[in-house]
């Protein structure tokens, strides 16, 4: 569950046997402890779970634009995500517009190019770039496409 609030949420989760709280904030890294109550008033705390992250906290980067385009090889260059735990940076490529992505390389968060060197002259290629958060990915930022020199 995601809730976009500045301050924590609860969500009570019934069953027969326990009542759960559960504290969600909405921020990239959180601490989660549930606590079970059964019919007896006997408590206990289930789990524990730290580095909470949803990928809609994870902004994707901007501006992805096509800087210099060599005969192999094409150098890419972006705005960084406006989220501020940011760790790096995936570029992926396609052949067509809604092909499969491959992913190119990754950079860390204070690199904002990269440049695809392994392509065919004379070929049309579609890249996007994601942002990466602790192991959350944000979405793909906009496609650009690029063709190499002959």
């Amino acid at each position: 569950m995601f809730d976009a609030h500045p301050e924590p949420r609860w969500s009570p989760a019934r069953s027969q046997l326990a009542l759960m709280w559960l504290a969600l904030a909405a921020c990239a890294v959180a601490a989660q402890v549930v606590t079970v109550t059964d019919s007896l008033g006997l408590f206990g705390h289930a789990a524990t779970n730290t580095g909470v992250m949803s990928t809609a906290t994870v902004q994707p980067p901007a501006s992805l634009v096509v800087v210099d385009q060599q005969q192999t090889s094409v150098d890419l260059q972006w705005t960084a995500s406006g989220t501020a735990f940011v760790t790096g940076y995936e570029v992926y490529r396609s052949d067509t517009p809604a092909g499969a992505r491959v992913l190119v390389g990754s950079v860390g968060a204070g690199t904002l190019v990269l440049t695809d060197a392994t392509l065919a002259p004379g070929t049309t290629y579609y890249f996007v770039v994601r942002a990466v958060a602790s192991g959350w990915v944000s979405a793909e930022s906009m496609q650009v496409m690029a063709t190499t020199l002959p």
